[in-house]
């Protein structure tokens, strides 16, 4: 037995059809303003769940874009959320904006790491990352770690790692 959208969900509420609205147009409002502050068209677009990187930095749930030649990489104030309820920062907390770009060029090759692996090593208590392979990639969770010409290196959780990797020509 078959059923229409209008059988399975109803009405949906004219408030819910223009917040729908407003947020495709917020999207496109902050693209647009993200190609003209870097002077060019992004190609790619991806949130990045984890990033870390050699001077053991990490962040959650960075905005990765690509222009050009550019993969840009910047995070967003998040809001403290207990239970889905909003809460109020902890004392001293002081919201500090990240933004980073590489050139795909100066990317040497990349690896598929352990997530567990890299928080041992941004925590300092691992001076190496294990690479992911046979049981560990198939039941642990991975990421990837971008080597660079100079010798450092970042990691980051993408959810689409082969379309990542095409971006970049690897």
């Amino acid at each position: 037995m078959k059923f229409s959208k209008q059988e399975l969900f109803g009405n949906i509420p004219e408030k819910v059809r223009v917040m729908e609205k407003e947020t495709g147009a917020e999207e496109s409002v902050f693209i647009e303003a993200l190609e003209k502050k870097r002077g060019g068209k992004i190609t790619y677009r991806e949130i990045a769940l984890f990033y870390a990187d050699f001077k053991r930095n990490c962040k959650e749930s960075v905005f990765l874009y690509r222009i050009g030649d550019r993969i840009y990489l910047e995070d967003f104030e998040r809001e403290f959320r207990f239970l889905g309820f909003k809460v109020k920062p902890p004392k001293g907390y002081k919201y500090v904006k990240f933004e980073a770009y590489f050139c795909v060029g100066d990317v040497s090759g990349a690896e598929v790491v352990l997530r567990r692996s890299v928080e041992q090593f941004v925590k300092g208590k691992a001076n190496e990352v294990k690479c992911a392979s046979g049981a560990s990639a198939f039941f642990g969770q991975t990421m990837l770690k971008l080597n660079f010409k100079d010798g450092s290196f970042i990691f980051l959780e993408v959810v689409d790692k082969k379309r990542f990797m095409q971006h970049l020509g690897l």
